[in-house]
């Protein structure tokens, strides 16, 4: 089996499994995420094939399909424990920014004990709030950014982008 932990798969794209493919070999991802990748063939995360099983343990993933048995998410031999199926909120996906927003789902919900490393992909300390986080960063209060704040205002007149009042965006479905 290949385990990963603590990683950060994101924006890759391939045949199968945008972000991991396996036909043979046991996939293992502990407090890991998967998250907007693509594939050509079916538009997935990960794709599993065989009889090789993958494990997502308090991991934040999307689109999981056995092409074996013609399935999707976690059945068949897709197992997982406290799982996230939700948005894990990165900084900046657009612009490759994976580092967790305070306000993420994958802050303090990792299993700490599936980690053996003292610090993050950055240097940044491991476990800076009640558990580990999921994915490569480690949220850092202070550091990282706590939420994203987006102003709405139906009479602003600034550049209506929603960074504060005066450049509000004036309408509610553009932030």
């Amino acid at each position: 089996a290949a385990t990963f932990t603590n990683c950060t798969f994101s924006k890759n794209h391939a045949a199968y499994g945008g972000g991991a493919y396996t036909n043979g070999t046991s996939l293992i991802f502990n407090n890991s995420i998967l998250w907007g990748n693509t594939s050509s063939q079916w538009g997935n995360q990960i794709e599993t094939s065989g009889s090789a099983g993958t494990a997502l343990n308090y991991s934040c993933y999307s689109n999981i399909y056995d092409n074996s048995k013609g399935i999707w998410d976690v059945e068949g031999n897709v197992s997982s424990i406290s799982p996230i199926n939700i948005n894990p909120g990165f900084e900046d996906i657009d612009n490759n920014a994976f580092i967790l927003k305070g306000n993420s789902p994958c802050v303090n919900t990792g299993l700490s004990t599936y980690n053996s490393e003292p610090e993050d992909i950055r240097g940044e300390a491991r476990i800076q709030g009640t558990s580990i986080d999921m994915g490569a960063y480690e949220y850092t209060p202070g550091t990282d950014p706590a939420k994203t704040n987006l102003f709405v205002k139906h009479d602003a007149t600034g550049a209506n982008n929603g960074s504060d009042w005066g450049n509000a965006f004036t309408v509610l479905q553009s932030a």
